[in-house]
């Protein structure tokens, strides 16, 4: 089935306000308050599969992904204790974390540094530790009044994409029982958690982990607070619900002084619209962005690396607005004759996570090179980076390295302003034209684009 982006685009921005309008209402059971994210990836997966293959043919992942994160087997946590003491980990089990300041699950620099120059005491613990194995589904298995109103959501997207598409009775009690598990497990994550003493402080990282999200609502819940630490640092570079998430669930969300996004903008745009109520505070520190801070620029470039996000064949895919597959493999079939037509060498950068099958096919019979692993093990020194999706770890190393960049940009994603003052001082910003369903490149234009990069005639941030 065919959508176009222009459809797509409306429908994916109907889904998440309908989900954060879940969020913000009030329950007993807080099922909509704490697990809205994961709801959002069910309907998701749900809406794709129906696209796909008119049908719910597979296990949907999120509950795979929830089934086998606490019911993963945990080694001894006093066993791991005593190993950290030969290290310079400062880890403590659940117990002896109790009358602590702050803990996380996750020790990086970042979390470090915002520490050390806030005079706060960082313990790690893991993240396994502090809730239950659950293993077995839920005895009781009926329609609330939340499943009721999920189910009627569902059908109504579906309706918006075509009307001849619609859940039958054996999927609509799959769904009421995936909706059940999500529920239940839930409630019983809660319910463990709000048992046990507790640090007033959680640094976290992304508020898509649902454990994350439950850790952060008893301690908000016992007086505590949670601190959200930019993920990929690309909050507040463009005006979509990217980094909603991140917002809603936090007391304060920490950001880089130098990072290209401006996150108060976002901010305010949420709350101007009344996205979500909670009260969140946006901090900033001075860290560096990048481990690797060497890089020279030789002006011969042979090589063009195009960064891709795409990573599957579905219509509704992780992040807002997202190309497809069809659309990413079009522009690949105009940037590379470019490329080739000047002697400069074209290969792509694949998203580590997994990558559509016809889009690595379409590379292999076109002799197109596939880089995937870490940029840091790789010499840069003679090449021009594109990027059709800015928001992601790789272009912000990139971008503080100051390595040439091209930017090809959706015209349907707007830019916060104050952001794109920043990021056209150091990169290239060419415009995509959308005509139909393609974004097409004007030649002559990307060529001047590309020779006056090769000059190095830009601005170092």
């Amino acid at each position: 089935m065919n959508i176009s982006y222009k459809k797509k685009i409306k429908v994916e921005d109907y889904i998440i306000r309908k989900i954060i309008k879940l969020q913000n209402k009030s329950s007993k059971t807080f099922f909509f308050k704490i697990m809205a994210p994961d709801i959002y990836d069910y309907v998701r997966d749900i809406v794709n599969q129906k696209i796909n293959y008119n049908k719910i043919k597979n296990e949907i992942k999120i509950i795979t992904k929830l089934k086998f994160e606490t019911s993963t087997i945990k080694k001894n946590s006093y066993l791991v204790f005593l190993k950290s003491l030969f290290t310079k980990e400062k880890y403590l089990p659940p117990l002896l974390l109790k009358n602590k300041s702050a803990f996380t699950w996750v020790q990086n620099e970042f979390f470090q540094d915002y520490a050390f120059q806030n005079n706060i005491k960082l313990f790690q613990s893991r993240k396994y530790d502090w809730f239950p194995n659950i293993i077995e589904d839920p005895k009781i298995k009926f329609k609330n009044k939340e499943i009721n109103f999920l189910i009627n959501l569902i059908e109504k997207i579906l309706l918006k994409i075509d009307k001849k598409i619609s859940l039958n009775a054996r999927e609509e009690r799959k769904v009421v029982n995936d909706l059940n598990y999500l529920q239940f497990w839930c409630e019983k994550n809660l319910e463990n958690l709000r048992q046990k003493k507790l640090p007033k402080i959680f640094f976290s990282g992304t508020m898509r982990s649902a454990l994350n999200r439950i850790m952060s609502f008893v301690i908000q819940e016992k007086g505590g607070s949670t601190i959200v630490f930019e993920h990929g640092c690309g909050a507040g570079i463009m005006y979509d619900y990217g980094f909603v998430w991140d917002l809603i669930y936090s007391s304060k969300f920490i950001t880089n002084k130098k990072t290209v996004g401006h996150s108060l903008s976002l901010l305010k745009t949420y709350q101007r619209k009344k996205i979500f109520k909670s009260k969140v505070k946006i901090g900033y520190f001075k860290s560096s962005l990048i481990k690797n801070k060497k890089y020279f620029f030789n002006n011969k470039i042979s090589k063009a690396m195009f960064v891709l996000t795409t990573t599957n064949d579905n219509v509704f895919q992780h992040g807002p607005g997202m190309i497809s597959v069809n659309q990413t493999i079009f522009l690949i079939s105009q940037i590379k004759d470019i490329f080739i037509s000047q002697n400069i060498e074209f290969v792509l950068k694949v998203h580590p996570e997994e990558n559509s099958k016809k889009l690595i096919s379409y590379c292999k019979k076109n002799s197109i090179k596939l880089i995937d692993g870490n940029l840091e093990n790789i010499d840069l020194s003679d090449t021009i980076f594109l990027f059709e999706n800015i928001t992601t770890t790789s272009f912000y190393n990139l971008f503080f390295l100051n390595c040439p960049i091209i930017i090809l940009h959706n015209p349907l994603r707007k830019f916060i302003y104050k952001a794109y003052l920043k990021i056209k001082r150091r990169a290239t910003i060419y415009n995509l034209r959308l005509i139909g369903d393609k974004f097409y490149i004007n030649k002559s234009e990307l060529t001047k684009k590309i020779k006056k990069l090769k000059t190095n005639s830009y601005e170092k941030y």
